[in-house]
């Protein structure tokens, strides 16, 4: 990862008790598994994340999916489509509040 990923991904670090996540890194995109807490705490946290962030004038886009666990099985892929299409809307709104134009 390489030093401009590393701020956001130990800022999000910061907000969660790590021993309960699970990652998967590629390039300027990581996904947390987190297990043990509401989806309403998660969103409460990245929240807590983009205002640290912040700090270090750093932009980041955040999705989120959740899985009850007596909640009917999703698969990761499932899960994580759906966090892609949460993150994609925040991503353009985070572009409108900066007065920028999306890419392509």
């Amino acid at each position: 990862m390489d030093s401009a990923s590393r701020i956001p991904f130990r800022t999000a670090s910061r907000h969660f008790d790590c021993s309960a996540c699970g990652y998967d890194i590629c390039g300027d995109e990581f996904v947390a598994i987190v297990q043990g807490i509401s989806h309403a705490a998660v969103c409460a946290r990245l929240a807590e994340t983009q205002q640290s962030l912040e700090e270090f004038d750093v932009s980041v886009a955040f999705g989120t999916a959740h899985a009850e666990e007596s909640a009917t099985y999703k698969t990761y892929k499932a899960l994580k489509d759906e966090a892609d299409k949460v993150m994609y809307k925040d991503k353009l709104a985070c572009y409108a509040r900066h007065g920028w134009k999306p890419r392509g």
